[in-house]
């Protein structure tokens, strides 16, 4: 772990990680990884945090809590990444903070954060449902991403939100998913307007997988009022010549 070499330490860090996988030296295993997530090289901090996610261990988790607020980009995807595989629910507050403060503009850490906030609804999904009232669009967008794969259901509540990017990251977790039990609510807003493509696509395809005359009704209703651009209706008509 002192060794000048980095590769030559990563490669101890990997090592030291299929020791701990086999209960060998555990609380040792895990003491040192903890040493290292304040190591001065950002890449050994980074490998560090993935291998005390790897490791399922919550001793040390206000220190991997602190490398979201690390220097490095790196190093704070991988510390969010780790605390969703531990479902960390103590860094919830940090981890929304991660995504605030990125504000979509890097990918990598959007992604990131949204797998930790994954792994926290496993354990709490309450905590990541309350994110739908935060102030910040990247936050509550990520929320959808993360409650998309562990609690659907919940993702409808978001169908409301101000704002049309949260609102179309519902609609996709509602759409896409082969689960018609949860569609009925992206349905219900055939009404609201919209300029959003992928969103009223979505709306529409809804109704038409829910069938029935309540929802042939509102496609006829959609046209007839002139929602949407021209190929949104054409697409409605379509749907209702082969209902």
């Amino acid at each position: 772990r002192n060794h000048r070499n980095t590769l030559a330490r990563l490669h101890a860090i990997w090592g030291l990680g299929q020791l701990g996988r086999r209960d060998e030296r555990r609380d040792e295993t895990v003491e040192t990884i903890a040493e290292l997530l304040r190591a001065k090289d950002a890449e050994v901090r980074a490998q560090a945090a993935t291998v005390m996610g790897d490791l399922e261990d919550l001793s040390y988790g206000d220190e991997l809590t602190s490398l979201l607020l690390d220097e490095s980009p790196r190093v704070r995807s991988f510390a969010a990444l780790a605390i969703g595989r531990l479902g960390l629910v103590s860094a919830a507050p940090a981890v929304a903070q991660l995504l605030s403060d990125n504000a979509d503009s890097d990918t990598v850490l959007r992604h990131s954060g949204a797998m930790a906030l994954a792994g926290i609804a496993r354990n709490q999904p309450q905590l990541v449902r309350d994110l739908a009232t935060h102030t910040s669009v990247a936050v509550r967008r990520a929320a959808v991403v993360a409650l998309r794969r562990v609690d659907l259901a919940s993702t409808a509540a978001f169908l409301s939100d101000a704002d049309v990017l949260v609102v179309e990251e519902a609609a996709r977790a509602l759409h896409d998913a082969p689960r018609e039990t949860d569609l009925a609510p992206l349905a219900a807003i055939i009404d609201r307007p919209t300029d959003s493509d992928a969103l009223l696509r979505r709306v529409l395809n809804a109704n038409f997988r829910l069938g029935g005359p309540d929802r042939a009704a509102a496609l006829a209703a959609f046209v007839a009022r002139g929602g949407g651009q021209e190929s949104h209706r054409i697409e409605a008509l379509e749907m209702l010549a082969t209902w």
